[in-house]
């Protein structure tokens, strides 16, 4: 084999989802960074921090249905009120197809239709990092009902999700980087960056990472009415941003300039990535299709 498909396998092989055997840690980097799970399974105190002592122990009332009420995120601790009893397959089914342990379809809140893109290694490494947690007894209300749908909305994943387009001129590490960055996008931020879609589909996927879904007044979580930004390479998205500020914007610390979910994600979550991966997704989204969702209203951090 030649150096040069060596250097190829050593960068896809080491991108996101592709680990030879599922471990924890992998799994602490996928629930904690990657897919941020915190920021809705584990409880927020009232300067905004997130109780570690509580990690992933399931929130109450933490989703406004309207009409039908108001839902928990389940706990997710091995706890008896958590997964302590759920065998790893029902676990894994609930991230792969939207469907609970008694057959249920799940609320939609839950991005199972994103998470859908988690490979087979990436399902077993959450499941043991789950499993490696401390138990966090958090008994929660019973789950409203869910009656929209007799079955879950379909992945959006596969063929659905745009490749990259790099140019001819772009080295064999660039290409790498993109095919790493377009599985991290499609596990981590296409959901909250997609406009809600119709039919089987809970998010459009025409228009995948095109911004303009609005994230509504959540005291504690976001104080203003937002809507996600267009991370395509549309002049009405990120086509004035260069790639190394996208990718720092995507892990900024402070993240002193960011609105809404984006700001505490930022700061709680997405800081945790490898400066390998944020530049990963940020040369995927910079080589996508531009898609126009038109001016999408700014906000004031």
């Amino acid at each position: 084999m030649s150096a040069r498909a060596v250097l190829l396998v050593v960068l896809v092989a080491g991108c996101g989802g592709e680990a030879a055997h599922p471990t924890v840690e992998r799994g602490r980097y996928l629930v904690d960074t990657i897919g941020a799970c915190g920021y809705c399974h584990t409880p927020i105190n009232a300067d905004g921090t997130f109780d570690q002592s509580r990690k992933l122990a399931g929130v109450v009332d933490r989703f406004d249905l309207g009409d039908a009420g108001k839902l928990s995120a389940p706990n997710l601790t091995p706890a008896a009120t958590g997964l302590r009893d759920w065998s790893d397959a029902e676990v894994k089914r609930v991230l792969h197809q939207g469907i609970l342990r008694g057959g249920e379809v799940m609320w939609w809140v839950m991005p199972y239709f994103e998470t859908a893109n988690f490979t087979d290694e990436d399902l077993d490494s959450i499941v043991l990092y789950l499993r490696s947690l401390p138990p966090v007894e958090n008994m929660l209300p019973p789950r409203p009902p869910y009656t929209a749908r007799a079955l879950p909305y379909l992945p959006i994943s596969g063929d659905l999700i745009p490749k990259a387009t790099l140019s001819a001129s772009s080295s064999d590490v660039s290409r790498a980087r993109a095919v790493r960055g377009r599985y991290l996008a499609s596990c981590g931020c296409m959901t909250c960056h997609t406009p809600f879609g119709a039919g089987d589909y809970r998010r459009d996927p025409t228009m995948l990472f095109a911004g303009d879904l609005k994230f509504s007044v959540i005291p504690r979580y976001h104080t203003q009415e937002v809507y996600s930004k267009n991370l395509t390479p549309h002049p009405n998205g990120t086509a004035d941003t260069p790639t190394p500020t996208l990718a720092a914007t995507i892990k900024r610390t402070g993240a002193t300039s960011l609105c809404g979910p984006m700001s505490l994600l930022v700061r709680e979550f997405y800081s945790g990535f490898t400066d390998e991966d944020a530049q990963a997704i940020a040369t995927y989204l910079k080589n996508i299709p531009p898609l126009d969702t038109g001016v999408i209203p700014t906000c004031t951090p």
